[in-house]
């Protein structure tokens, strides 16, 4: 192999490496953006929950107040 087949094999072999790198950080972002948007819809889940209860337990407190 003279030494310009050699050199354009190996800019094809960097081209695919820096292809696969660049997959690799975009799925790890994708990642980390899908773990942090789970993260808020559980947290938006448990201050629902808890808007509920609290919801629930001040009109039992006025009903039992009125009573």
């Amino acid at each position: 192999m003279d030494r310009d087949k050699f050199v354009a094999a190996m800019r094809e072999e960097m081209q695919q490496i820096h292809a696969l790198q660049l997959m690799l950080k975009n799925l790890r972002a994708a990642e980390e953006h899908g773990y942090t948007d789970a993260d808020a819809r559980r947290v938006n889940a448990i201050a629902d929950l808890y808007a509920a209860s609290n919801e629930t337990l001040m009109s039992k407190y006025y009903k039992a107040k009125d009573e």
